[in-house]
C-alpha cells in the first residue's frame, strides 16, 4: 500500500457505514507519512510501500486493541476478574507481531537457548499462565520465577496492564530490559478510543 488514496479506499471499502467525517477522523489519527513530516508511520523498510506502517496500526487499533480495551472494560465493570496484558518484545525491524508471544508461553526450549533474558522472559510469562491456569491468578503459583511482578487486575480506576519484553531489543540487535513491568494503560488511547466509540458503526458492516 503505497498511496494515500489507497488508505483511504481501504477504509471506505472494509466500513461502508461511515460518514466523510468519521473517514476524515481515521485521516488525522493517523498523519499521512507522504505530507506530515512528524508522522510516526513513515515506513523504513525496503520493499514496504508508504502506506503499510500507517494501515498496519490503524487497522491494529481498531481489529485487536480496541475490542480487547472494551472487553476488559464491560468484564471488569461486571464485577470480573480482568488481567490485561500487551506483547511488546520485537522479533524484527518490524516490531513484534501478532501471535509471537505464543512461542514463550511454553518455556520453550528453542527460546530458552537464545539468550538469559529471552529464557527469564519465556519463564516469567510462562509462570503467570501455568498460575492462572491453575488457580485464577496469575500471581498465587510463584513457581520457578517467584520475583515476578505482581500482575494487579484491571480496575476502571488505574487501568493497568502488564508489558512483556518492553524495551527489550535484544533480538535485533539493542538493549536488553527486564521480562515484565506493570504499567498504566495509556498506550494508543486516543486511536482506540476513537474506534470504540464506532463500535455500531463498524459491527454493522
Amino acid at each position: 500500500m503505497s498511496e494515500t488514496s489507497e488508505f483511504c479506499t481501504f477504509w471506505q471499502t472494509l466500513l461502508p457505514n461511515f460518514s466523510a467525517s468519521e473517514l476524515d477522523s481515521i485521516e488525522q489519527l493517523y498523519p499521512d507519512p507522504k505530507f506530515d513530516p512528524k508522522s510516526p508511520y513513515k515506513e523504513t523498510c525496503e520493499g514496504l510501500g508508504a502506506q503499510s506502517r500507517r494501515i498496519e496500526a490503524a487497522y491494529g487499533h481498531y481489529a485487536y486493541v480496541a475490542p480487547v480495551r472494551q472487553t476488559a472494560h464491560l468484564a471488569s465493570s461486571q464485577g470480573g476478574l480482568v488481567h490485561l496484558y500487551h506483547w511488546a518484545l520485537p522479533r524484527s525491524i518490524l516490531d513484534a507481531s501478532h501471535a509471537d508471544n505464543m512461542y514463550y508461553e511454553t518455556y520453550n526450549k528453542d527460546i530458552r537457548e537464545i539468550s538469559e533474558s529471552q529464557k527469564a522472559l519465556s519463564g516469567t510469562l510462562h509462570a503467570y499462565l501455568t498460575s492462572f491456569i491453575a488457580t485464577g491468578n496469575p500471581n498465587t503459583v510463584r513457581g520457578r520465577y517467584p520475583h515476578r511482578p505482581e500482575w494487579s487486575p484491571f480496575e476502571q480506576r488505574d487501568q493497568k496492564f502488564m508489558h512483556f519484553g518492553k524495551d527489550n531489543e535484544e533480538l535485533i540487535g539493542e538493549d536488553v530490559a527486564p521480562p515484565a513491568k506493570i504499567v498504566v494503560d495509556d498506550w494508543a488511547r486516543e486511536e482506540t478510543e476513537f474506534w470504540w466509540s464506532k463500535t455500531d458503526l463498524s459491527e454493522q458492516a
